[in-house]
């Protein structure tokens, strides 16, 4: 809009200022030019305004929108429910966890006896075996080819930075590409063909995706950390360094996938608040053990094996401590929503 009136404007100062009383009148295209830029401008000042008003108005209301939803955030964080340590809560949630568990045996066992799939586990073992033979075919010979080459140091010197940030990442899409295969491999040897329910095929779903997560996340950590080529090493850590917090974020994978899938299926069971909360509190406390790990002084260590506390290392390692301490107090509490907080975005 302001580009517009800049140019009705522009075109007015060209014409110039109307004539004045006892001038000769101008021609009656001008004056009829001159009064459609006046009126355009009029037009084109207002809408002008009137767009500013609005984007006022919107960036107000914004505003409180965001102070809305800062407020409710706030409030569901900070809201309490009973400590998933009382008796009240395991009570009903002991029985409800024993009949989830028995629900899920029941439609397996219902499943693995319907007459299609009996008849049709030695195709499914042939199609799980060509799979793999295909994944085996297809992406073994290309890693092996490749992870030689890439692998390799140069002769003479050590590796650039470029070149083993280049190796990690190459290495780590090769290592993920075979398992991932495999999984894929016997998920669709699993579905194809046999049909599933619709709860069972998101829990399998749910499954092939968390499980290639684990690999994509342990295959990244050891291409970056290599704790038996520290030549190729990214961060500077020491062997033992490196093997620890390779085992803790491995494991923290494989914690997060087991949560994945167990939350898709208590949502499909509709579980009750007393149950997740358990499951939440259950999970918190397995993340915050497998934690403590990085508080060994060998993670801290030096090349040389002394100490090496800078004061980023210093602040980090006492916000890892904090960390490690509100997760179990959150859940004891009975802030369940502030635990899993702390788990699902600090941690990650």
């Amino acid at each position: 809009a302001n580009e517009d009136l800049a140019v009705v404007r522009h075109d007015l100062e060209a014409l110039g200022t109307p004539p004045g009383e006892g001038a000769p009148a101008e021609a009656p295209s001008l004056a009829e030019r001159r009064k459609r830029l006046n009126e355009q401008s009029a037009a084109t000042e207002g809408f002008a305004k009137e767009s500013e008003l609005l984007s006022g108005r919107i960036a107000r209301s914004m505003d409180t929108i965001k102070q809305r939803r800062r407020t409710q955030f706030a409030r569901r964080i900070l809201t309490r429910i009973p400590s998933p340590l009382s008796t009240t809560v395991w009570a009903k949630a002991a029985p409800e966890w024993q009949a989830i568990w028995a629900s899920c045996a029941a439609s397996v066992q219902s499943w693995l006896a319907r007459p299609e799939v009996e008849h049709d586990s030695r195709t499914m073992g042939q199609r799980f075996v060509i799979g793999v033979g295909l994944a085996l075919l297809l992406a073994f010979p290309v890693r092996f080819w490749l992870a030689r080459r890439l692998a390799r140091l140069p002769a003479s010197g050590p590796p650039t930075d470029l070149r083993r940030l280049y190796i990690a990442a190459l290495t780590g899409l090769l290592n993920v590409w075979l398992p991932a295969m495999g999984v894929l491999a016997l998920y669709g040897s699993l579905t194809l063909g046999t049909p599933l329910s619709a709860a069972a095929a998101e829990l399998a779903r749910d499954g092939v995706t968390a499980s290639i997560l684990v690999l994509i996340t342990r295959s990244c950590c050891v291409a970056a950390l290599r704790p038996k080529r520290p030549e190729l090493r990214l961060a500077p850590l020491t062997d033992a360094s490196a093997r620890i917090v390779t085992r803790v974020v491995t494991t923290l994978a494989l914690l997060f996938a087991m949560d994945f899938v167990l939350s898709t299926l208590l949502a499909q069971q509709d579980a009750s608040i007393e149950v997740i909360s358990t499951q939440t509190l259950v999970f918190g406390l397995l993340v915050a053990l497998v934690l403590t790990s990085l508080l060994r002084p060998r993670v801290w260590s030096a090349p040389d094996q002394t100490p090496r506390l800078t004061p980023v290392t210093r602040r980090l390692r006492a916000l890892l401590i904090l960390l490690i301490a509100a997760i179990p107090l959150s859940g004891v509490a009975g802030y369940i929503a502030l635990l899993h907080l702390l788990v699902t975005h600090w941690v990650v």
